[in-house]
């Protein structure tokens, strides 16, 4: 088990120089502690990104460490680490882009991926991951870009209104209600109402059974002893 050094034995098996390559032997570690030893070293020299961070510490709690110990064995807050996992749920596609530029996705850049990809799918945050990257774009640009997923504007259309007055009634409009109160002539009622329920039926939608016996209810109630009386 390679606990510490993995990149140097790489270059030395890229210079064929495993053979002269000079290790110290820790006899009995476990992989917990071994995972811990390695960490520590590169924290040391400070090799690690935020993404070595985040996918260690992954590992971590699916070894059954819990939150709160690591955090406080790495001293940061349990919020913070919270954002570190958010390397470990991205998609493979978004990995990509993160592990190709790993000094520009922090781990607060890529909580907010993270955030866009559970809101919008993965074609968006990849498409904001790449931009972000390529065009070197600060980390206040992602916020807005995550406000702007999570949050869109809704466009607030004025609602249309209109209000024509007659001798002999109105014709209101606003929005989507319309309204008209109209005295017909006696020769004109039949043709008035007629052609006005032709135009109700291009859009009245019947109301239930129930709801038509509740209205002639309504209708037909007599008036309260109050109401008769002077």
């Amino acid at each position: 088990m390679i606990a510490d050094g993995w990149t140097r034995v790489q270059s030395c098996q890229l210079y064929q120089a495993l053979p002269r390559l000079r290790a110290q032997v820790y006899l009995d570690m476990t992989p917990l502690q071994a995972g811990w030893f390695g960490y520590e070293s590169n924290e040391g020299r400070e090799a690690a990104s935020d993404y070595d961070r985040g996918m260690f510490y992954a590992k971590l709690l699916a070894e059954g460490e819990s939150q709160t110990s690591v955090a406080e064995r790495v001293g940061i807050s349990k919020s913070a680490l919270t954002m570190f996992l958010a390397f470990h749920k991205l998609p493979d596609e978004v990995h990509t882009i993160i592990t190709e530029n790993p000094r520009k996705f922090s781990y607060k850049a890529t909580y907010e991926i993270s955030r866009i990809y559970e809101k919008a799918g993965v074609r968006k945050a990849l498409a904001i991951a790449i931009k972000f990257a390529t065009e070197d774009l600060p980390l206040k640009w992602l916020l807005n870009q995550t406000q702007a997923v999570l949050h869109p504007t809704k466009s607030t259309q004025p609602a249309t209104q209109k209000y024509l007055r007659y001798a002999n009634g109105v014709y209101k409009q606003r929005g989507d209600t319309f309204e008209v109160s109209m005295q017909v002539p006696p020769e004109k009622r039949d043709l008035f109402a007629s052609e006005l329920e032709k135009l109700l039926s291009t859009v009245a939608i019947e109301a239930p059974p129930s709801a038509e016996v509740a209205d002639d209810k309504q209708e037909k109630e007599p008036q309260s002893n109050e109401e008769n009386n002077p």
